[in-house]
Formats: C-alpha cells, sequence, structure tokens
C-alpha cells in the first residue's frame, strides 16, 4: 500500500510541475522586442501644442522593428509598444487609441517609414493639427 501511495504522489506533483512550466510559458512572450517609445510621443505632446515649434531627436529602433508613420496613427512591426505608459503620460489628451502595434493621435503626420538596426536623426516640426518628421541622417546601431 505504501508504494501506491508514493506512486499517486509521485504523479500529482510531476503534473503539477508540468501544468505549471506550460502555463509560465503561455505567459511569457519570447522573441518579442519592446519598444521605447515613450520619449517620441513626449516630444510630439510638446510639439504639437506649440505650433510652428521644431525639436531634433535622436531615435533608435531595434533591429527587425519597423515604425510607420501613416494618416494620424503610428504603426509598429516586430515590437511591441508599452502602451499604458503612452496613454498614462498623454498629458494633453492627443492619444484616441492604443494598443501593442499602434497609436492612434488627434492630429496627423506626413508619411514616413523607419526599419530597424539604425540610430536615426530627426527633426519634429508642428503645424496646426500636423507634424513633420523628417530624417536627417541614420547611422547603424
Amino acid at each position: 500500500m505504501e508504494a501506491l501511495e508514493y506512486l499517486m504522489l509521485f504523479v500529482a506533483l510531476t503534473s503539477l510541475v508540468c501544468m505549471s512550466v506550460v502555463l509560465s510559458l503561455s505567459q511569457l512572450k519570447v522573441g518579442r522586442t519592446t519598444l521605447n517609445y515613450l520619449e517620441l510621443h513626449l516630444v510630439f505632446e510638446g510639439v504639437i501644442i506649440r505650433p510652428g515649434s521644431t525639436v531634433k531627436v535622436s531615435l533608435y529602433l531595434p533591429p527587425s522593428t519597423v515604425l510607420r508613420f501613416q494618416g494620424d496613427t503610428v504603426f509598429v512591426e516586430g515590437a511591441v509598444l508599452e502602451y499604458s505608459l503612452i496613454q498614462k503620460f498623454d498629458l494633453y489628451g492627443l492619444v484616441v487609441e492604443a494598443d501593442t502595434a499602434h497609436i492612434r493621435y488627434t492630429f496627423t503626420f506626413n508619411s514616413l517609414e523607419l526599419r530597424g538596426g539604425y540610430v536615426y536623426d530627426l527633426i519634429v516640426c508642428s503645424e496646426p493639427s500636423r507634424i513633420v518628421i523628417t530624417v536627417t541622417g541614420y547611422r547603424k546601431a
């Protein structure tokens, strides 16, 4: 009888360990790069509330990341946006909606696509209800 109890205990503990490993792996987002977008968002906020202002900024994009500005939306491919931080620091109510792959604003952008693996030197200019981003240079990261 004692051997049967040990066998049942062994099976129960083994299944518990297996279930905890499966649960842990399902909660991980393996291979997903997080894009530090907050700094750029704060630049947008500072510029859009002062039409006619200009800011120079350097932006590093991790390899295999694409940042695309189209209309009133910023799309991110190959990385995850920390959208909860963006919503928390949306000081002027400029974010309409946000998730891990895009952010939609109350203003528009010029069309631009930035590919990962580079450090981009950008000039961010504001016009009424519009932000114009110009790439002045880039270098391999």
